[in-house]
């Protein structure tokens, strides 16, 4: 105030933090996030902003013509551009175990899927995996398309991403089943791949009796494990066999991280496209411009989860263990979580399983035996 006198409203003390885009698991990504958090808690003390370069260019401050030059250079790097310019914290790191560009690379497949489609003239089958989550983290369920090839190593697409119990009222364990047994029910799957240990065991509980959904007045059938000699005496016999449970250690984890990184890095794992051209194509399209703002979001949801599925990827470093043969790996961010990458590492893993299996099956027989999988709702 003019005459020094002491004003409670007026702020005393004042706080500016000023950063560039970088990676997410740097501590200038961490006090954005807190920073935002803050500013939706408490707007009257925070206030949170960035901009990118639309803003210098209607200034004309920044050439138009300088930015397509730059993209059009053979030296254009795509996560610099990110970066530097459109001002995003991208999954990124020196450290991290996987090559983002590889992962970008990966990104193929323009139209998610909400239940199973098949074709006569191509062979393919379903796997759904989840990985079990109660309180701090979210349950993740991955939709894989396998395409089985008898003269070639199998392909496979993540068709989707669904992530169970939203809400906390929907976290416990009974709705949560309910879910997963709506996604079976869309995709008919050759396996559900569940993570048994600890609360898992609480949900695979679950599974292997019928589920009644209080909302519409269905009951869901109860389905058993092929896999597990515990629940043999405990689930139906006439239940369908479609569960397959997974009780991870040291060994298997480090046999899950070898799957899922070759089938990266032979370029036989696709991926959704980025949410932002996913966003553009819909709106090229009549039905994507004459969609309401929640079909849209509902719509571009499944690209959204593969992006950040991608940054819990690119947020893993290899952890070194004295012993060339493991692999194991730990978060660079402690606080980004890793829920979809796992639930995706498990489904890689039974797949690659089933590959081997049959390929094993097929040396030992010493026939080509076309490879037929059938498919019939269940219910």
């Amino acid at each position: 105030m003019k005459n020094q006198d002491y004003n409670e409203y007026e702020p005393q003390q004042v706080q500016f933090w000023i950063s560039s885009a970088s990676d997410k698991n740097t501590y200038c990504y961490d006090k954005t996030v807190e920073f935002f958090e803050d500013s939706i808690i408490n707007p009257a003390k925070t206030f949170c902003w960035g901009f990118d370069f639309r803003v210098p260019v209607s200034a004309g401050l920044l050439s138009k013509d300088f930015l397509t030059e730059l993209k059009l250079s053979g030296t254009f790097n795509e996560l610099g551009f990110a970066k530097e310019y459109m001002s995003r914290f991208v999954g990124s790191s020196n450290d991290a175990w996987f090559d983002y560009e590889k992962l970008l690379s990966c990104r193929h497949l323009v139209n998610p899927e909400s239940h199973a489609k098949f074709r006569d003239d191509i062979e393919s089958f379903y796997v759904i995996s989840v990985d079990i989550a109660r309180l701090k983290c979210q349950t993740v369920a991955t939709i894989l398309k396998v395409f089985p090839r008898r003269d070639s190593p199998w392909k496979v697409n993540l068709v989707n991403l669904f992530v169970l119990g939203k809400t906390e009222s929907e976290k416990v364990f009974d709705k949560q089943v309910i879910e997963l047994k709506k996604l079976i029910e869309l995709f008919c799957p050759k396996e559900v791949v569940i993570d048994i240990n600890g609360i898992g065991v609480s949900f695979a509980d679950s599974m292997i009796k019928e589920s009644f959904d209080a909302t519409t007045g269905k009951t869901y059938p109860a389905y058993g494990f092929s896999n597990r000699d515990e629940y043999r005496n405990l689930q139906p016999k006439e239940a369908s066999k479609i569960l397959y449970g997974i009780k991870a250690n040291l060994d298997l984890n480090s046999q899950m991280h070898s799957f899922l990184y070759s089938k990266v890095y032979s370029g036989l794992l696709n991926f959704l496209i980025p949410e932002s051209v996913a966003k553009t194509k819909l709106m090229s399209t009549r039905r994507g411009a004459k969609m309401s703002p929640e079909e849209k979001n509902k719509r571009l949801l499944p690209h959204e989860l593969t992006t950040i599925l991608l940054d819990e990827i690119m947020n893993l470093k290899q952890k070194p263990t004295g012993n060339s043969n493991q692999i194991v790996v730990e978060q660079i961010n402690k606080r980004m979580t890793k829920d979809k990458f796992s639930a995706l590492e498990m489904g890689i893993y039974r797949v690659q399983t089933l590959e081997n299996d049959f390929i094993s099956k097929r040396q030992n027989r010493g026939l080509g035996r076309r490879l037929v999988f059938t498919t019939k709702a269940r219910g």
